[in-house]
């Protein structure tokens, strides 16, 4: 192990050294914060003469002596390349008689490529994109959240390099960089990488647990593991990582989201609390408990497999187009069902390729993660006890099923079918989530129409009887001669789910806003003007002897409709019964 003190213009400048990011460490992660962070640090350093101390970097010397992984400081080494780019790319539209300090040319092979050679190798994933863009400053299309924060954070320092209009500003944040110390650990081995990697992590940094609890497993390996077995213990867990890194940059769900999930799948909800930092505390318990080293190495090694598959499965999950009942919980939101996700997790660890398994599966967790979204705005109920009976179901689904009837729809009342009645029957508008409102109206839309709802941009709630009707005659509306609505009206009638129908921000303002009814189911039967939503279509149907009314009786009819669609959909009953409803999606 060697340890050094380098400026950053020395420590890219030396002969011929290409670092490599290993693809079993995280590719690019910084959000704009961190990128305004950096800058203004940049910025405010550049107006002192004092050193400024860039922090540590863990690097690894393997065979090919030029070449360096990064260890640790990936990150802060990243967004140095990508500052310069960003810098070179507004240089270089001046003349050099108007930068006589800066040498760009030089800049470039210092920094960014010398004899076709890159400084910095990003991990597979972003290689090619990282080339494009940031090596050569051409623009490329996205595919990867780490791409889209390589762009952002590019995009982000042109933004703030543009905005300087004295040159020398620049210039001076530039040589200020240039002349900022970093220390720099040179490793010669992944068990040295393991071990200096854990101590760095334990001095406070901010890093995500997911990064906490790898360097802890590391490094109980290098504690545990038999020397010479050890370089290839870490080998393979580092080869699981990378599969999980590449997961990582193609799913939706924060990674230590789906970390706590996956503990809450093998370990129950009980086991961890409801944060993050209860999942490193809860591995070390297990660890401490088990006397044997090689049963320590066992177990870490297949926690990590474990997880791997669970990153890969949620992927498999998320770029399914054909399971309706996924789509429909993607439609409902991940905050509704995000409880709900270690019962994915077990469903996917039993059972990997049954399309018919997941499609009751998921059936299942949407009809569950519905009746929690709706009725929890009735009254917060903790949902953990309630899930730690029915998490450990070994993918036997009529147990899952047997098990949500006796805790989620048994003695406690708030769950009962007849309860979600009730809610249904109240002033729906002002009970419930405008997100459950819409969820609710859009798989009506869709079961109406056998198509796949629309692409709509913000979406919003349309009251049919206005909620401030104007003060006239013959509005088509229940109001008093005073041209109020009665309070039986207000109370009981405005708000509940008959009277409300999807619309859009654009419709509503420039279409329907405070119009008469006669005016709004003109434009309700208007295919050019109804946003292609067939249940603004139908209000005509709910009329009752030809009358351009819309009143206690239409309102009634409709309300009777909708609260029955959502208790043949979300009713405990239906729930072993699978779609089949034919729905035309866009694949």
């Amino acid at each position: 192990m060697d340890l050094m003190q380098k400026t950053i213009k020395m420590f890219f400048s030396m002969d011929n050294i290409q670092f490599i990011i290993p693809d079993y460490q995280r590719a690019y992660s910084w959000e704009e914060d961190q990128c305004k962070e950096f800058y203004n640090d940049i910025l405010e350093q550049s107006k002192n003469e004092n050193k400024y101390f860039f922090g540590n970097i863990l690097v690894e010397n393997l065979t090919c002596k030029n070449i360096l992984e990064i260890v640790d400081g990936q990150q802060r080494l990243t967004t140095i390349i990508i500052f310069i780019s960003a810098v070179i790319s507004i240089l270089e539209k001046y003349h050099k008689t108007d930068i006589p300090n800066i040498d760009i040319e030089k800049l470039k092979q210092i920094y960014i490529i010398k004899n076709g050679q890159q400084k910095i190798i990003p991990s597979k994933i972003d290689q090619k994109y990282f080339e494009k863009v940031i090596i050569h400053n051409n623009t490329s299309k996205t595919s990867t959240q780490s791409q889209k924060k390589i762009n952002n954070a590019k995009n982000y320092f042109l933004r703030k390099l543009k905005s300087i209009k004295d040159i020398e500003i620049i210039i001076k944040m530039i040589n200020k960089l240039e002349q900022s110390i970093v220390t720099i650990t040179k490793l010669y081995s992944k068990t040295d990488a393991a071990f200096m990697f854990e101590l760095q992590n334990n001095r406070g940094k901010e890093i995500t647990e997911m990064e906490q609890v790898k360097s802890y497993l590391m490094y109980q390996i290098y504690m545990n593991e038999k020397p010479i077995s050890m370089n290839k213990t870490i080998s393979k867990l580092s080869e699981t990582y990378e599969k999980i890194y590449l997961s990582i940059n193609r799913i939706q769900i924060k990674e230590d989201d789906l970390l706590w999930y996956h503990c809450n799948a093998y370990y129950g909800y009980s086991n961890i609390d409801d944060n993050y930092d209860a999942i490193l505390d809860f591995l070390k318990e297990i660890l401490v408990k088990i006397k044997e080293n090689h049963v320590k190495v066992s177990f870490i090694i297949d926690f990590v497999s474990e997880l791997q598959k669970t990153f890969e499965n949620i992927e498999q999950m998320e770029t399914d187009n054909k399971n309706i009942y996924i789509r429909r919980l993607q439609l409902l939101g991940r905050p509704c069902y995000k409880k709900l996700y270690p019962l994915i997790i077990n469903g996917y660890r039993y059972y990997k390729d049954s399309k018919d398994y997941f499609l009751k599966l998921f059936h299942i967790i949407e009809l569950l993660a519905f009746r929690i979204s709706l009725i929890r705005t009735n009254g917060n109920i903790k949902l953990n006890s309630r899930l730690d009976k029915i998490v450990n179901y070994e993918g036997d689904l009529n147990y899952l099923y047997i098990g949500i009837k006796e805790n989620f729809a048994g003695d406690e009342w708030r769950w009962t079918d007849e309860t979600m009645e009730e809610v249904l029957n109240g002033p729906f508008y002002r009970k419930v989530t405008d997100n459950i409102l819409c969820y609710i109206l859009k798989i009506y839309e869709e079961i109406i129409s056998g198509k796949e709802f629309p692409k709509l941009k913000k979406i919003q709630i349309e009251h049919i009887a206005p909620q401030n009707p104007k003060k006239e005659n013959n509005t088509g509306y229940e109001l008093t001669k005073q041209h109020k609505y009665s309070a039986k009206f207000r109370n009981n009638y405005l708000d509940c789910l008959g009277n409300l129908v999807l619309s859009t921000e654009k419709q509503n303002r420039d279409l329907l806003s405070n119009k008469n009814f006669k005016e709004k189911l003109t434009i309700y039967g208007n295919n050019k003007l109804n946003l292609g939503l067939k249940q603004q279509k139908e209000i005509e149907t709910f009329l009752k002897d030809e009358k351009l009314q819309w009143g206690y009786t239409e309102i009634d009819s409709r309300h009777e409709k909708l609260v029955e669609f959502v208790m043949n959909e979300w009713g405990f009953e239906n729930m072993t019964k699978t779609k089949t409803a034919k729905i035309t999606y866009i694949t």
